[in-house]
């Protein structure tokens, strides 16, 4: 049976755990309102690039795959991007949880399923469910250069991709305007 001395050791330490958990979570929405307020700032580049590239795709400027408008979309691409590490369980449920909903919607379509598992957790999510992964990222570096070189250029060149997903984005506006740009 603990004695005082024991119990009183026992406080203490779960009050220290209590507050670096509560430091932990201020960290970190600390670093969400840098995020958010850094993609607001962005949003004016972001409506001229969609201006940009409505130009360009009204002129017929461009022959890219991705970027001219197709009659059937066959086969869907999913990007799923999830966490490497860190405290981050509500978002990769959601984003995984969605992925899986979008990947039954287009099946019951009849359209063949293509996934691109970005960050440690999607890998070993898609792996323990036999789901082969056509690429598969574990740093943000690699994720940014790779799919520029894989999607626009390489692996994936003329086939038919359409699905589009931003989990940690709520702003329903901006994924309706990368949706239309896309289409």
């Amino acid at each position: 049976m603990p004695n005082l001395h024991d119990i009183e050791r026992r406080i203490k330490s779960v009050e220290s755990t209590k507050q670096i958990t509560h430091t932990m979570q201020m960290v970190a929405a600390a670093k969400i309102r840098h995020s958010t307020e850094r993609v607001e700032a962005a949003t004016p580049y972001g409506e001229a690039v969609k201006e940009m590239l409505a130009n360009i795709a009204r002129m017929g400027g461009t022959t890219a795959p991705l970027a001219t408008a197709h009659d059937e979309v066959k086969k869907t691409l999913i990007v799923v991007i999830a966490s490497d590490r860190g405290l981050a369980g509500g978002f990769n449920s959601s984003v995984l949880r969605r992925a899986e909903q979008i990947m039954k919607e287009r099946k019951a379509e009849g359209k063949e399923i293509a996934v691109a598992a970005c960050g440690k957790k999607a890998i070993g999510y898609f792996k323990y469910r036999g789901i082969d992964t056509v690429l598969a990222f574990r740093d943000l570096s690699d994720i940014l250069k790779d799919l520029d070189r894989d999607l626009v250029k390489g692996a994936f060149a003329g086939e038919h991709f359409a699905e589009y997903f931003f989990p940690a984005c709520k702003d329903e506006k901006l994924a309706a305007t990368v949706k239309e740009l896309m289409a």
